[in-house]
């Protein structure tokens, strides 16, 4: 059976734990984001194992792909087509936790390799107005509408495939 992924649903996603992307103008913001990855996400410090981080972070996996296709290194067919799947970005617009500028640079980036790589993969940003992080919790209209949109992207790359397991 084909386990790879095929899709990626990145919901409030944070998308850089280096420490130089991490700090936002908001410096509790940037505190909580520190010890929110080191305690609980990361389980080590950055000063302990920055490579971690690095190696960690989708947004610095995607600068290295796009470079990686610059410089002739690796494959177009292997770099995007296979290791990074149609995305759907999803972020709040009051977001307090993760960086909605983080997830549109990440999103900038994913559209440079799809670029690079001469793709038709569609990825989509969807920013929530006055969506909060975490506000897909609890049934509201905003996050049924956001749940409606998931369905849309899942049924526009897998339609006939979800119908016939259903």
């Amino acid at each position: 059976a084909d386990t790879s992924v095929q899709l990626c649903i990145d919901i409030y996603g944070v998308h850089d734990f280096t420490k130089e992307d991490r700090e936002h103008s908001d410096r509790h913001r940037a505190k909580q984001m520190q010890l929110l990855c080191e305690n609980v996400v990361m389980q080590v410090t950055i000063k302990d194992d920055e490579k971690f981080y690095h190696d960690a972070s989708p947004t610095k996996i995607v600068k290295r792909m796009i470079q990686d296709i610059k410089t002739g290194s690796v494959s177009t067919e292997i770099s995007a087509q296979n290791a990074i799947p149609p995305t759907l970005l999803i972020h709040g617009d009051k977001d307090s936790l993760a960086s909605l500028m983080e997830t549109r640079d990440y999103y900038k980036e994913l559209k440079t390799l799809r670029s690079c790589n001469h793709s038709d993969i569609k990825d989509v940003l969807a920013e929530v107005p006055g969506g909060h992080h975490g506000f897909g919790y609890v049934k509201t209209p905003r996050s049924i509408a956001t749940a409606l949109a998931i369905a849309s992207f899942m049924h526009h790359h897998f339609g006939s495939v979800m119908e016939s397991r259903l």
